[in-house]
């Protein structure tokens, strides 16, 4: 399966993206560093084809 990782490189991701790979998945990172906005979803029309969709950002909520 084509993945993609939003924050790929951050904590977390860069602990997840060994594991999905050595899973036999094929693995792309997203993050800011590559013009990647998980808040806006600015630059994730670039994500790889093929890679499916399981979490689109929301917009932030207004706090009081």
């Amino acid at each position: 399966m084509k993945i993609v990782v939003i924050g790929g490189n951050g904590q977390v991701g860069s602990r997840l993206v060994p594991h999905l790979a050595a899973a036999g998945h094929e693995v792309s990172v997203a993050s800011r560093a590559q013009g990647v906005d998980a808040v806006t979803g600015a630059g994730l029309d670039a994500a790889p084809a093929g890679a499916r969709e399981h979490g689109r950002p929301r917009p932030p909520r207004d706090r009081p």
